[in-house]
């Protein structure tokens, strides 16, 4: 909840970094932040979760405004489903 899109991006990539513990739903919320790089961030975490990943949140933010969010979405999706 800082005001400050840099500390919310470090909360969130430390986060992703707790593994099994990771409070998924806190990374979800994250994804409607109103910043691009907080959003990017989360998709980062996210993606590194092993058997909690929320797809659909994912598939969600192939449509955010910003071209960085939505590549990164692109990219976690296709990691995490084994594409190439």
């Amino acid at each position: 909840n800082n005001e400050d899109p840099d500390v919310r991006v470090t909360a969130v990539r430390a986060l992703g970094e707790m593994g099994e513990r990771t409070p998924v739903h806190i990374l979800v919320a994250a994804l409607q932040d109103s910043d691009w790089q907080v959003r990017e961030m989360a998709i980062f975490a996210l993606g590194k979760l092993e058997d909690s990943i929320p797809e659909g949140a994912l598939e969600n933010m192939l449509d955010d405004e910003s071209e960085f969010v939505r590549m990164a979405a692109t990219e976690t999706l296709k990691m995490i489903r084994g594409e190439k």
